[in-house]
């Protein structure tokens, strides 16, 4: 799931601080950021994110403080992604692959990484619970 190419292609972040920075540039400089896939591209492309192929325009919004902006994703999209985690043939004892930076954060006090398991929450409930999270998440 975390090729760029195809249908189903999605971003490849390599830097996620880089990139969270630069949406802190444009959120404050919102004329800076880019205003086409190719001006994205220029920008992102190798070291920080790898934008999907499926791409050929883009569109820049930005909720005022009082506006809040639903952003669905596509249909065709998480329904591709539901039927990978949920479906019949969903292999539930799968680790969920989420970015590099969570297990950073949640490392135990002793340095070790954390263990990750399904027992509470399997890869679909996570999925769906993400979905949530970054749906309503601004900024937080």
């Amino acid at each position: 799931m975390d090729t760029h190419e195809g249908q189903y292609g999605r971003f490849k972040v390599i830097d996620h601080l880089a990139f969270g920075r630069l949406i802190w540039r444009w959120s404050n400089d919102p004329d800076s950021a880019p205003s086409s896939i190719e001006e994205l591209k220029a920008v992102l492309e190798p070291g920080i994110a790898l934008v999907p192929t499926r791409y050929t325009t883009m569109r820049t919004v930005q909720a005022g403080r009082e506006e809040f902006v639903l952003r669905l994703p596509p249909k065709h999209m998480i329904n591709n992604t539901v039927e990978e985690l949920c479906g019949p043939s969903a292999v539930q004892e799968a680790t969920y692959a989420v970015p590099p930076f969570y297990s950073m954060k949640l490392r135990a006090p002793d340095g070790s990484a954390p263990v990750v398991t399904n027992t509470k929450l399997n890869n679909g409930d996570f999925f769906f619970s993400r979905v949530a999270d970054y749906t309503i998440s601004v900024c937080r």
